[in-house]
């Protein structure tokens, strides 16, 4: 299904995570430029062993992405963000232990940049869910 947000487009599905849990899950493109730079952190870690400096960079996109999360849905939100291949994070941080969240992120890095995917997941019935979708498009930490 595809659902037009502003003049985005953006595969849209709605599932049950657990028993009471809801999500409304919309995916898109990541931004090019967000891309590069998670691979180019990748690339250092498998190149040089350099997995504290990757890990540095991955930290610091996965707070950006919080912070953004909570400066327009409310400092309250529980955020979950996930990096890595399609079949498995590779770098996951998150608000708190547990696994409701508000607002899950996953920041999906294939081999082509084309195919690299944004995977955001809101509680259904969100008060800020549009506003969070359009404000996450293709968002570029600074």
């Amino acid at each position: 299904f595809f659902d037009a947000l502003s003049r985005h487009k953006f595969i849209t599905r709605t599932s049950r995570m657990s028993d009471t849990t809801m999500y409304t899950t919309k995916v898109s493109g990541m931004n090019p430029e967000l891309a590069k730079r998670l691979k180019a952190a990748r690339a250092r870690r498998r190149d040089d062993g350099g997995q504290s400096e990757c890990e540095r960079e991955y930290d610091a996109v996965a707070k950006a992405f919080v912070d953004r999360v909570r400066s327009v849905g409310g400092e309250h939100l529980e955020v979950f963000v996930g990096i890595g291949s399609p079949l498995r994070n590779e770098f996951e941080y998150s608000t708190r232990s547990e696994e409701t969240y508000d607002v899950k992120i996953r920041l999906i890095l294939d081999p082509l940049d084309i195919d690299c995917k944004q995977m955001t997941s809101i509680l259904s019935q969100h008060a800020h869910q549009d506003d969070l979708y359009r404000d996450l498009y293709r968002y570029l930490p600074g």
